[in-house]
């Protein structure tokens, strides 16, 4: 259960990087990112099933996944243990071999929402390439 909350807060940002990627062609609503909390497509979906659904609509118009860089920004609890499971997770969610996934994980230095553990924050940088 530990691995869950990282994965969700980094698919979502995976998800984002991958439509902002793509530009104009693909919206955060259409991916799912930014999604009505009433539309029923989406309804009780793990965070997962965004990430492939925007992959998929990458993929669509022409990109293909070449690697993605995560940074988890959460004061507590420490995750280092589970770097390599939530790797091969996000891995095998992206159909990338595992040399092809970066996570780090830092703390905030208790400043903020992040640093007084009531936030989780990621940042990804995924690459692309036109094919």
């Amino acid at each position: 259960m530990l691995v869950s909350l990282p994965l969700r807060v980094l698919c979502r940002e995976d998800c984002k990087g991958l439509c902002t990627v793509c530009g104009q062609d693909l919206n955060q609503r259409e991916c799912g990112c930014e999604r009505k909390p009433t539309d029923p497509r989406w309804a009780g979906a793990e965070s997962s099933v965004f990430l492939r659904h925007a992959l998929e609509l990458a993929s669509d118009r022409g990109y293909r996944l070449v690697n993605v860089d995560c940074t988890v920004l959460l004061e507590r609890p420490k995750l280092k243990d589970y770097r390599t499971a939530i790797r091969e997770k996000l891995a095998a969610t992206l159909s990338l071999d595992l040399d092809r996934v970066s996570v780090k994980f830092k703390t905030s230095e208790k400043l903020g929402p992040v640093g007084e553990s009531r936030a989780a924050e990621a940042q990804a940088v995924v690459t692309l390439a036109r094919d």
